[in-house]
C-alpha cells in the first residue's frame, strides 16, 4: 500500500487557529537561510498562541527564528503542548547548546516524531511570549498525515522527493551528501515529473566544491514550449540552505500534468531536493497509473483540499478511492456473465423447440386406406396385402390369411395382355392398385376373358382355374351385405395415388381385357 507524502499547510490555512495579535509579514528575507514558504508569514510581538487539530504520524511547526540573547535568556520563548500537555522536543537544549548563527526561515519551532496513536485526533498548541525586540513568526505546518486525516478547506501542498514514484530521473544525475537530493552537471540531463495539482515549485540546495558560475535550465509543462530560467552555484562561505529554482504557472486541477526539466549547462549544477505541488495528491504513487476519470473536486483553490478516508485525491485524500469502483466492476461483470448465460440458454432452447416442430411437421404419416384423409391408424391383421401375379395356365385362387398386413403400396390387380376376339389386336398389360378394408376374408373370383361381348357372371364361391382360359383378370368380390350400410372399398391409382370414383371402379371391374391378333 502506498505511503503518505509530507504535507504542508501555509500559515494562512483555516485549520490553524490564532489567538492574540497577529499580522501578515510579506518580507521574503532573502538573506536568511532557506526561503519563506508561500511568500509570507504570520508575526506577533506579544503574548499569543496558535493551535492546530490533526491526525498524523509526525508534525513540525515551522517559522522564522531570530535569536535574541539578553542576560543569558533566549528570546522569544514558547511552549509546545500536545492535547494540553507540554512535551519536550529537545529544541530548548538545541537552542541553548548550538543556536543558529543567523536568522533562519522554516525553523522547527515544535517537533513531534512519532506521534502516539496517530489515527486518533490530536491538538498541537504553541503558547508564545514575544516582544517588539523579539518577535515570533509562524510560516507553515509540516505533517505526515494518517489515512483518516482531514483538512478544513484551504490549500494543501504535497512534497515530492527525488525517490517519489512520480519523479523519473534521466541519466547523469548524482546524489548529494545528505542523500535526499540529486544534481546534474551535464548539459541535456533531464527529469520528468508527473503530478496531479495546480502548481509546482522546485526547491534545491546550495552545494559546496562545485562550479559557482551561472547555468541555464528550462522546463516544459505538458509539452508546451520550454521556459528558461538561470541559476548560480554556492557563492557564500556559509550554507544558505534551500532556494527556489522556479515555480510554474497555474494548471487545471484534477488532471495529470507532465513537467520536464532540462539542464542547459554549463557551470553550476542543477539541484533537486524536492518539489511542492499545490493541491497535490497525498499518497506516494505515479499518477499516470492511478488517475481516474472523475475530477477531484477538492483540488480547486477556491474549495480547498478535503482529504478523507474514503477517497484519495490531490486535496489530501488518503484512503484508496478505487475500492468502490473495483467492487462495482466485479459485481457488474458477474451480473453481465449471468445475463449472457441466461440469454444463450434461452436462445438454445428456442432453437431446439423450433427444430423439433420442423421435424415433426416433416415426419412421414403412414397411409390408412380406411380413412378418407389417409390417416395413420394401424390396419387389422386380416387385411389382404398381396395378390400374386399368375402365369398363363397356372391361375389359382389366393386366400388371405389373418396374419397378413397391408403394405403401403396397397393390393395390385394384374391385367394380362389378351387378343381381341375379332380384330386380333394386341392390348398392353395394365396394372391397377386397389385397397382392401378390414373385413372377413372374401372369396376370390376370376372373370373369364371371352371373344364375345357377353359379360361373364361373377361367382361368390370362386372359380377353378381349369374353368377359365389363361387371359383373365382377378378382382375381389364385394363382401356380403350383412347390414343396411354396405362397406365401400375405395380404389387408388398406383402411380398418382388419386382415389378413383366408385363408378370408375365398377366400370373397370366389369370390362375385361381383350386381345387382338398380331
Amino acid at each position: 500500500m502506498a505511503s503518505p507524502r509530507l504535507t504542508w499547510l501555509d500559515d494562512d490555512h483555516p485549520a490553524l487557529r490564532y489567538q492574540g495579535e497577529w499580522e501578515d509579514d510579506e518580507n521574503l528575507y532573502l538573506e536568511d537561510r532557506h526561503p519563506v514558504f508561500g511568500g509570507k508569514q504570520k508575526i506577533t510581538t506579544g503574548n499569543a498562541s496558535v493551535s492546530f487539530n490533526f491526525t498524523g504520524l509526525n508534525i513540525r511547526m515551522l517559522g522564522r527564528f531570530v535569536l535574541v540573547n539578553t542576560t543569558g535568556r533566549i528570546r522569544p520563548t514558547w511552549r509546545c503542548l500536545l492535547d494540553d500537555e507540554e512535551f519536550d522536543d529537545g529544541m530548548e537544549d538545541f537552542l541553548r547548546d548550538s543556536p543558529p548563527s543567523a536568522p533562519e526561515n522554516g525553523f522547527p519551532l515544535c517537533l513531534l516524531f512519532p506521534v502516539s496513536n496517530p489515527n486518533e485526533p490530536h491538538t498541537l498548541r504553541l503558547e508564545i511570549e514575544a516582544a517588539d525586540d523579539a518577535p515570533f513568526w509562524i510560516d507553515a505546518v509540516e505533517l505526515t498525515p494518517s489515512l483518516n486525516s482531514t483538512f478544513d478547506g484551504g490549500t494543501v501542498w504535497a512534497q515530492l522527493s527525488t525517490t517519489d514514484p512520480g519523479v523519473r530521473l534521466g541519466s547523469n544525475w548524482s546524489t548529494t551528501e545528505e542523500s535526499s537530493g540529486r544534481y546534474a552537471l551535464t548539459e541535456g540531463s533531464f527529469v520528468d515529473i508527473n503530478f496531479v495539482g495546480t502548481k509546482a515549485i522546485w526547491w534545491g540546495s546550495h552545494l559546496v566544491d562545485l562550479p559557482e558560475g551561472t547555468s541555464q535550465g528550462s522546463y516544459s509543462l505538458n509539452g508546451e514550449p520550454p521556459i528558461a530560467f538561470s541559476f548560480t552555484g554556492r557563492q557564500t562561505d556559509w550554507d544558505p540552505g534551500y532556494r527556489v529554482f522556479f515555480e510554474t504557472e497555474k494548471v487545471p486541477a484534477g488532471q495529470v500534468h507532465n513537467l520536464r526539466v532540462t539542464h542547459g549547462g554549463f557551470e553550476a549544477p542543477l539541484v533537486l531536493n524536492h518539489l511542492f505541488i499545490e493541491n497535490g495528491e497525498i499518497l506516494k504513487r505515479d499518477p499516470r497509473l492511478s488517475q481516474t476519470s472523475d475530477p477531484e473536486p477538492s483540488t480547486s483553490p477556491d474549495s480547498g483540499p478535503r482529504p478523507t478516508s474514503g477517497a484519495n485525491t490531490s486535496s489530501g485524500s488518503l484512503k484508496s478511492g478505487h475500492i468502490g469502483a473495483i467492487v462495482g466492476g466485479v459485481v457488474g461483470g458477474i451480473a453481465f456473465v449471468l445475463l449472457l448465460g441466461c440469454l444463450l440458454f434461452f436462445l438454445k432452447k428456442k432453437k431446439q423447440k423450433s427444430d423439433k416442430e420442423t421435424w415433426d411437421s416433416r415426419a412421414p404419416v403412414p397411409f390408412d386406406p380406411t380413412s378418407s384423409q389417409g390417416g395413420s391408424s394401424p390396419l387389422p391383421s386380416n387385411a389382404i396385402t398381396h395378390v400374386k401375379p399368375r402365369t398363363p395356365g397356372q391361375e389359382t385362387a389366393y386366400t388371405p390369411t389373418a396374419s397378413s398386413a397391408l403394405s403401403p403400396a396397397g393390393d395390385r390387380i394384374y391385367v394380362k395382355p389378351s387378343l381381341s376376339g375379332d380384330s386380333g389386336e394386341l392390348r398392353s398389360a395394365t396394372t391397377m392398385t386397389t385397397t382392401t378394408t378390414t373385413t372377413s376374408p372374401t372369396p376370390t373370383t376370376y372373370i373369364k376373358s371371352q371373344p364375345s361381348s357377353a359379360p361373364t357372371p361373377l361367382s361368390s364361391a370362386g372359380v377353378s382355374h381349369d374353368a377359365l382360359p389363361s387371359p383373365a383378370i382377378m378382382i375381389h368380390a364385394p363382401p356380403p351385405l350383412d347390414s343396411a350400410f354396405p362397406i365401400v372399398q375405395p380404389t387408388y391409382h398406383q402411380d398418382s395415388g388419386i382415389r378413383l370414383a366408385d363408378e370408375q371402379t365398377l366400370a373397370l371391374s366389369e370390362v375385361p381385357p381383350s386381345y387382338t391378333s398380331l
